[in-house]
């Protein structure tokens, strides 16, 4: 496998998952900056590593990278855990602007899921980010018994295999929930209902979770308030494909920036200043 240091942008991660044979992983959405594409790292068991080869969003990193054999998807690529090292993080100064800069490059954009299906038929195309035209609705249900119990068995019997887990955290339990967007791109011509796998979604449940109330509620409001308010929030979300399935689609994360301010008109100065 051909590996090559490459200096990657970390912008989003999915739900971990647990597996036999790579112990917790998730699937990290990156920037290649050295030649500007979008890639998928997997798998990556980011939990259980050092700080300094952690891949937090928004870092700047680089590392040993390799197009993934057993993945025909173009962007995924593997990586060697210990060749990580930070360079930098990009913060949310003057809007977002580098982040802005770099991630929402005319080559990243999609028209929506039709656009986006289109190319994976084509080219093989499975990752891309869209800026919808409309958000209309996000939905909180509960996984089903039936499914709940099949992720619970599965977790128990990964778990069990203790030699397996490295020492520290116990690995992130399976999701009880599931959470999905409605939405319309620029060049869709319906209403699509996508689920959502980005961990910050997740995340901030727990965090609802711990002050009380009806987590579903709780969990649509403030993504309808936060991250999707329209009036607030340049919505942009990050599109990528399940490799058994390369024609579905899922929301891998979710690009949030402010609206940007307008430019303030020019002074016109007259003769007297």
């Amino acid at each position: 496998m051909d590996f090559q240091r490459r200096r990657l942008l970390i912008w989003g991660r999915t739900y971990p998952e647990t597996s036999r044979k790579h112990v917790e992983t998730v699937c990290t959405g990156a920037v290649d900056m050295d030649e500007p594409r979008l890639l998928r790292i997997y798998p990556l068991a980011d939990r259980y590593l050092a700080d300094d080869h952690k891949t937090p969003k928004w870092r700047i990193i680089s590392a040993e990278v390799a197009r993934t054999s057993s993945d025909p998807r173009p962007e995924s690529y593997k990586i060697q855990p210990l060749s990580i090292r930070a360079e930098g993080h990009l913060d949310t100064a003057d809007g977002w602007a580098e982040r802005r800069r770099i991630l929402l490059r005319d080559e990243f954009l999609v028209g929506g899921i039709e656009d986006i299906e289109r190319r994976q038929e084509l080219t093989g195309q499975s990752l891309g980010i869209v800026k919808p035209v409309s958000i209309e609705d996000v939905i909180v249900r509960r996984v089903s018994r039936s499914d709940l119990e099949e992720r619970r068995t599965r977790y128990e019997e990964i778990f069990r295999q203790q030699e397996l887990w490295p020492p520290g955290e116990a690995p992130v339990p399976p999701r009880q929930f599931d959470v999905r967007v409605r939405f319309r791109g620029p060049e869709d011509s319906r209403v699509y209902d996508r689920v959502i796998l980005d961990w910050e979604v997740y995340a901030l449940a727990g965090n609802l979770r711990a002050k009380g109330g009806i987590l579903e509620d709780n969990l649509r409001d403030a993504l309808l308030r936060g991250a999707f308010d329209p009036a607030k929030k340049d919505v942009h979300l990050m599109l990528g494909n399940i490799s058994s399935h390369p024609q579905e689609f899922v929301v891998v994360a979710i690009f949030y920036p402010p609206i940007p301010k307008p430019p303030e008109p020019e002074r016109q100065v007259g003769m007297f200043g």
